[in-house]
């Protein structure tokens, strides 16, 4: 049995709850500044001081470390601006600011936290999640070091690079996690399992202060919270397209946990009605997460014109729609100003130079643009759809008041899947804006829970409802079998998280001791990862099978050791061999090789002179490479020790220093 996994758990559970109670009484600063709530929605109370104290800590750490050129300065404008628009009602009293706090939502959050950090272990990510992870790890410490916001990483020490938009909110949090250098833990561990735990947390929350608009909240509302969370809508979007499932989970998709916080606060602020509160956090969510802002700012801007109209003759109400539409419009096009003066200056390589040749492309795949346009409004509409249905059945004809009471939720959540999808479909020929609509679906799946928590609501309460009941324990069985194959309980034979994390990669446990052993409290690494090249037809189209450039091959070492520099050294006569110059894989790898010296001075060089040359004038502990490496590469270079993965054929090759 592996005692030091669990102390590690253990660890990690303290670092979790200690830095939500933190979040939590730094933001019990800034809500009186901003909302005043009843202080028996404790809850809600809790949530709003949580996600500003979040916010907060944020910013004044991003403001410091990149000198004001970070995208949070537009969260200072906005927090710092709407507090002086709105000081006639704000409450701050000083003296009472940390008077009278209730024990209940901290007692919530040992407990949740607790399950939350062990869950987070037991999770078996899918595709290509870890290699993000590593790559959002090594983002974060590069902005606790420099304060650059842009998806380069350590490969800023070599040029210029500039800004570009992200979700950088978590990683701003893992920066700060980072510093603590908890418990000897890597910064992988603690970015994995430590932020996105507190993450997960402060989502529960929020999911509480929704569910505290219906009941008083119990014990075992907590524990639904958490199997709400833990559950995922692909079983109901992927009956149609198995192939492109509609993504709303926070496990699947980590960094949906954001999308999931912010929209938590919103939609329980607009039940409460407080619009301008929520328009806030809403607002704030595009600032924290880049890839949100197009569904976000076209659905508010649509929303708004549209409630402007019906509200013409409302003088009062249709100026308060006006003033919040042009900060809409105002935020929007600052922050694309932002990245226009800040932006990336190196080449981008697009896969189109011209409108003319865009839309020559669009042209090509009108019928699968027609088709998704078509077919994703209604697998949206799904998630909502049964919760609906079921509602219709358990409640008759008092459901429809329900549904009446909650159609604003609904019509929003729907705008903004629908707005995501639609600019999706537009932009077909970008990269990566299949994220566009994740916001949308993060709503719909909300919407529907919070729906479907009425009727858990009525199977708790008396009269007994034997319908809801069985309603619920259907959904709540049909749910955790759908879910059964994510969780692995089975890791008490590992020795540590980080072994745990090499095993799930399939790596052997052979292997994962050799590096570990090499790894072990060694400071200032610098390695190279490289994919033999030379048979072109043992290379197929997977990413995890082709020359990387930021998502790199033996990415999981940094899972044993945070301080390593992980450079590609892929022969440059055949780095881009069998890649299509147009895919965005091409546009990552040569806007990232063209800024590093391996790459721009090869002076014609063969492939192993020009190793030779390199190690010659820098430093390089170790090289990682696939199973088709041809090591006679490596002739004349000084070799200390070399592991081989049984599994993967990944070669660890120790070099002379």
């Amino acid at each position: 049995m592996g005692i030091m996994i669990w102390i590690e758990i253990v660890q990690l559970t303290l670092l979790n709850i200690l830095s939500t109670i933190i979040l939590n009484l730094f933001g019990k600063l800034l809500k009186p500044l901003i909302i005043s709530i009843n202080a028996d929605k404790f809850f809600l109370n809790f949530c709003i001081e949580s996600l500003l104290g979040l916010i907060g800590l944020v910013c004044l750490y991003s403001l410091y470390k990149s000198g004001f050129r970070t995208i949070n300065l537009f969260a200072f404008i906005l927090i710092f601006g709407y507090c002086i628009l709105n000081r006639k009602n704000n409450s701050f009293d000083p003296r009472k600011i940390f008077s009278g706090i209730s024990i209940k939502p901290y007692l919530y959050v040992f407990f949740t936290t607790a399950v939350i950090t062990f869950l987070g272990v037991a999770y078996t990510y899918k595709g290509g999640i870890d290699d993000d992870i590593v790559l959002y790890v090594n983002i974060a410490r590069e902005l606790g070091f420099s304060g650059k916001e842009n998806l380069f990483n350590y490969f800023n020490r070599f040029d210029e690079v500039g800004t570009m938009p992200y979700h950088y909110l978590e990683m701003w949090l893992g920066a700060l996690l980072f510093k603590l250098k908890w418990f000897g833990l890597s910064n992988a561990i603690v970015f994995r399992y430590g932020c996105y735990g507190i993450l997960r947390t402060l989502a529960i929350t929020g999911f509480l202060a929704l569910i505290e608009s219906i009941k008083k909240i119990k014990i075992y509302d907590g524990l639904f919270a958490v199997l709400f969370i833990l559950f995922n809508t692909l079983f109901i979007t992927e009956l149609f397209n198995p192939s492109w499932g509609i993504q709303t989970s926070l496990w699947l998709r980590p960094n949906m946990i954001i999308y999931y916080i912010f929209l938590f606060a919103f939609f329980t602020l607009v039940i409460y009605k407080n619009y301008s509160q929520a328009l806030l956090i809403i607002l704030l969510l595009t600032i924290a997460s880049g890839p949100t802002s197009p569904a976000v700012y076209f659905a508010l801007f649509t929303g708004l014109v549209f409630l402007c109209f019906i509200n013409r003759k409302d003088k009062v109400q249709r100026l308060f729609y006006l003033k919040w539409l042009a900060v809409v419009i105002f935020f929007a096009l600052s922050i694309l100003l932002f990245y226009k003066i800040t932006g990336v200056k190196t080449v981008k390589y697009p896969q189109f130079e011209s409108a003319e040749e865009i839309l020559i492309y669009t042209k090509t795949i009108w019928k699968a643009i027609v088709g998704f346009l078509i077919t994703l409004p209604l697998r949206a509409f799904a998630i909502i759809a049964i919760p609906l249905f079921l509602i219709l059945l358990v409640f008759n004809k008092s459901s429809f008041l329900l549904l009446k009471n909650n159609a604003s939720t609904i019509i929003f959540s729907l705008l903004l899947a629908g707005c995501g999808i639609f600019i999706f479909q537009l932009t077909t020929f970008m990269d990566n804006t299949y994220q566009f609509p994740y916001v949308g679906y993060a709503a719909c799946y909300i919407t529907s829970i919070y729906l479907f928590y009425h009727i858990i609501n009525a199977a708790t309460s008396k009269p007994i409802n034997i319908l809801a009941i069985v309603t619920v324990g259907f959904f709540i069985i049909l749910n955790s079998y759908h879910i059964k194959n994510d969780l692995k309980f089975n890791f008490d034979e590992d020795s540590s998280l980080a072994e745990l994390n090499l095993k799930r990669q399939k790596l052997s446990t052979e292997y994962i001791k050799g590096l570990s052993a090499y790894l072990k409290e060694k400071k200032d690494l610098t390695g190279g990862f490289i994919y033999g090249m030379d048979d072109l037809s043992i290379i197929d189209e997977k990413s995890d099978e082709h020359p990387h450039s930021t998502a790199q091959l033996g990415s999981y070492v940094y899972f044993l050791n945070s301080d390593i520099c992980l450079l590609p050294f892929t022969d440059p006569q055949k780095l881009y061999e069998g890649v299509d110059s147009s895919t965005f894989f091409y546009r990552r790898y040569k806007s990232c090789t063209d800024i590093l010296p391996f790459y721009k001075n090869t002076d014609g060089l063969d492939y192993n002179s020009l190793l030779k040359k390199y190690l010659s004038e820098n430093r390089v502990d170790f090289f990682i490479t696939d199973k088709n490496f041809n090591i006679g590469y490596l002739k004349d270079i000084c070799i200390v020790n070399r592991i081989i993965d049984k599994n993967t054929g990944h070669q660890f090759i120790v070099l002379c220093n």
